[in-house]
């Protein structure tokens, strides 16, 4: 039983130290990027704002802006 256990212990520690590289390289990626928010989500209406929920294109960043926040920002997009 115990050379079962060593395995499964050392086959959870392989299956976690892939997972957190994974979710490093994701994290450098996002940093390193020049977001395109091009996909456009869900719109939120609180009172007279109304927030937009949009996603990078390039990367999967999302943020959430008030609509005029998007709008203005039109022109200044870094490819």
């Amino acid at each position: 039983m115990d050379e079962i256990n060593k395995f499964r212990q050392a086959f959870f520690d392989n299956v976690i130290a892939v997972e957190t590289q994974k979710q490093q390289e994701e994290k450098l990626l996002k940093v390193n990027c020049f977001h395109l928010y091009n996909i456009i989500g869900d719109s939120y209406d609180n009172r007279k704002i109304t927030y937009q929920h949009r996603t990078c294109s390039k990367c999967g960043h999302s943020a959430i802006k008030r609509r005029e926040a998007w709008d203005g920002s039109k022109g200044c997009v870094i490819n």
